[in-house]
């Protein structure tokens, strides 16, 4: 729902009672809304929540669409899944929170008897190219079932992000033909040389057949088109204009122990949309090892402990470094599976996985934790200056069965890599600064989070705001708007501390902000939590045409903290949680926020009370 009908009836007035703490103005009690009606409702035109609607669905590629860049079919979040396994189903979304099926959205034509994928088609990915069209990469089995396991490559194109995608034909750039007979691409083969104006760029010869003779099982050889199965591709562009083709990748001698033995991420450069430059084809990660490097000299990485699978490839690129993200451990892992990150200075690497403490990974939960279940397979999103993770995660929070999925999303953003200690050195390249910024996510959550300003045209201000605090450690309180909560214990030291007794936070704006919400996030530790607001006084630069009161300030008194956000037997709280209040758009200079109330009534509380962040959200 878009406002809650209490929510519209109630901000036609004020509740015209007054009061004057010591030393403060009068203020005029204002009407608002939490976060969340008792019906369970919120409102969608400011928040989003991770109910897992869109369900049922798994290995989400997703892409943000702006009206620019396809004016009938822009404005949209376009999610496309693994779903049918014959082909893919795409949904797209205004809010997050409704979502419209595009049904299948691969069109296969007269020529659907013909076609080489017809079982187990997965993991679609979608960019848009430089000619404007979007192109769609998955992977399926070659043949009739599911016999034969082996993944390749095949590439669908559409004018419209919502499809319908057509299997892409033609001739590609080594003179090959490409038909929906065939995968788009096969690297276990050697192919035709890639000549540019006469010049040979490239002999094409398959490294994987090379580095790999005599693997596989009995009566397979180096062009065996079994040798190596393929899923999980993910394009991307640098900023130079190339393209990479990521990959997890697997050896059939490695399939002949399990089916799911040891799968690892690969990287291909790409001449154009659909053909691959087939001789730099390189090994990136292996699971349970930081490194390559460390993998050759049997150097485990403890945080991977007894992992046999690295999956979900995703690039992104910040400040000239290569973040590959993945998911590790295996998908059925309720606190295993997660968004986890290696760097590099190169989009082939070589790269090192981060350490916990660099913030690795950068999605997941705890094993105490019951808001989510194995956030993994994923895929970043740039809406506007915001970027967003776009993940599956199983629908049984609690006990983490592997089956069914939905999907989910939270804020991602990068932070200052030297206030956790990262030196670009330990991860095997330099930078000028001798470090580079972490990975962070505000997730993931189950609970109301804003919205993309390109959605609702209402952004987080309180950065914008001088902050001062009373009763407080002065030296935490530029956390309690740096537009971070925690999610992860590396994180915990990220919180503004405020006395036991009771803090007060102030926030002035030096323009005025048209303000229609105030988030304030708890703390990640459930011993230091507070249980309400006290007060949140506004002090109005304009009057509302419907403020009817007689002062310059209006006041939010005893904003509840939604109690099923934590447990008290158990002592736990789920992370990304705030007091939200609601309220119609006020013009302000100044916010005070007044909290005393600890959550934790046991005798073993902290002391003191933390706030993991402010979110203001105006105009």
């Amino acid at each position: 729902m878009k406002r809650n009908k209490l929510l519209a009836v109630l901000l036609t007035a004020l509740l015209c009672v007054s009061f004057a703490a010591c030393g403060d103005k009068p203020a005029t009690l204002m009407a608002y809304e939490t976060g969340v009606a008792a019906d369970g409702s919120y409102d969608t035109s400011l928040f989003f929540r991770n109910d897992l609607n869109l369900n049922h669905a798994a290995d989400p590629g997703a892409i943000w669409v702006s009206k620019e860049e396809h004016e009938a079919d822009g404005g949209y979040f376009y999610v496309y899944a693994t779903t049918v396994y014959d082909n893919f189903i795409g949904f797209r979304s205004k809010d997050l929170s409704n979502w419209e099926s595009l049904g299948t959205v691969i069109d296969w034509g007269e020529d659907a008897e013909d076609r080489w994928c017809k079982w187990d088609l997965w993991a679609p990915e979608v960019i848009r190219g430089s000619d404007g069209k979007y192109y769609m990469y998955f992977t399926a089995c070659y043949g009739q079932d599911n016999t034969n396991y082996t993944g390749y490559i095949g590439v669908a194109v559409s004018d419209s992000p919502a499809g319908p995608f057509v299997y892409y034909t033609g001739e590609n750039l080594l003179g090959e033909q490409l038909d929906i007979a065939h995968p788009t691409m096969e690297l276990n083969l050697d192919h035709p040389a890639y000549v540019v104006d006469g010049e040979t760029i490239s002999e094409n010869k398959s490294k994987v057949a090379e580095e790999n003779q005599g693997w596989g099982k009995e009566g397979q050889d180096k062009k065996d088109p079994n040798y190596m199965t393929i899923i999980d591709v993910s394009p991307f562009f640098d900023d130079d204009g190339r393209m990479y083709l990521y990959m997890r990748i697997q050896y059939s001698h490695q399939m002949a122990t399990s089916s799911w033995a040891w799968p690892h991420l690969a990287v291909v450069e790409m001449a154009d949309m659909v053909t691959p430059i087939y001789d730099t084809f390189t090994e990136l990660t292996y699971p349970g090892f930081a490194s390559l490097a460390d993998k050759e000299a049997n150097i485990p990485f403890a945080m991977e402990t007894g992992s046999r699978l690295d999956e979900a490839p995703f690039m992104i690129k910040h400040n000239g470094v290569y973040y590959l993200t993945y998911a590790p451990i295996g998908y059925e892992v309720r606190n295993g599976y997660s968004v986890s990150v290696a760097v590099s200075d190169s989009p082939t690497g070589p790269f090192v996985k981060m350490k916990r403490e660099h913030g690795n990974p950068t999605l997941c939960i705890d094993a105490d934790q019951d808001h989510m279940a194995g956030p993994g397979h994923h895929a970043f999103v740039y809406v506007g200056d915001e970027i967003f993770v776009i993940y599956h995660s199983l629908l049984d929070r609690a006990s983490g069965n592997a089956n069914p999925r939905g999907i989910a999303y939270d804020r991602i953003t990068f932070v200052d890599g030297s206030t956790y200690g990262i030196t670009a050195a330990e991860y095997g390249f330099t930078t000028a600064s001798g470090t580079f910024d972490m990975l962070y996510s505000n997730g993931p959550t189950w609970s109301p989070q804003p919205l993309p300003y390109e959605v609702s045209g209402y952004r987080n201000m309180a950065g914008k705001a001088k902050v001062t605090v009373k009763d407080g450690d002065k030296a935490t309180a530029r956390y309690l708007t740096d537009g971070l909560f925690v999610s992860h214990e590396y994180a915990a030291h990220i919180e503004y501390r405020g006395k036991a007794g009771g803090t007060t936070v102030t926030l002035e704006f030096a323009e005025a902000q048209e303000v229609a919400a105030v988030m304030i996030y708890n703390s990640y530790d459930f011993a230091y939590a507070f249980k309400s607001i006290d007060e949140i006084r506004f002090e109005l630069a304009s009057s509302p045409a419907w403020f009817n009161g007689n002062t310059t300030v209006v006041a939010i008194r005893n904003l509840p903290f939604d109690p099923t956000y934590y447990n008290v037997a158990s002592r736990t709280i789920r992370p990304g949680c705030a007091a939200t209040a609601r309220f119609n758009p006020i013009k302000v200079k100044k916010i005070t926020i007044k909290v005393s109330a600890q959550l934790d009534q046991s005798g073993e509380a902290g002391d003191g009370i933390k706030i993991s962040d402010i979110a203001v959200l105006a105009k």
